[in-house]
């Protein structure tokens, strides 16, 4: 992919529903869901993952730029100070599925009771 280009799509890479969906209309049905509360299990935080673009599902394109990516988990500013935590500092995080240790960075975009996990 080239991040200076219009586009999400690398290059000759084979993708569905370029032009349309495979329902009757073409378009994309969307509908809504009820909300159900998430049950933390006691724990004190929400643990949320996501991707950056230039990261999504591959490490072609990482490993075509040079320099090291962050490993860092964001975090709300009054969860923060709430922990002693400051920007920058290394944290360890434990989960049911395992642990590891990365970089906290405060953020406002966060909500309380969240941790943002962008994966690299």
């Amino acid at each position: 992919m080239d991040p200076t280009k219009d586009s999400r799509i690398p290059e000759n890479t084979p993708h569905l529903y370029s032009e349309r969906f495979l329902t009757p209309s073409g378009k994309a049905r969307f509908f809504g869901v009820e909300y159900k509360p998430v049950n933390t299990g006691g724990k004190k935080f929400i643990l949320v993952t996501g991707r950056s673009v230039l990261r999504y599902n591959t490490d072609n394109e990482i490993r075509r730029i040079s320099g090291k990516f962050e490993t860092s988990i964001a975090i709300n500013p009054e969860d923060a100070k709430a922990l002693g935590i400051h920007n920058g500092q290394l944290v360890k995080l434990v989960s049911n599925c395992g642990e590891g240790v990365f970089k906290a960075l405060i953020s406002n975009d966060v909500p309380r009771g969240r941790g943002l996990r962008i994966h690299a």
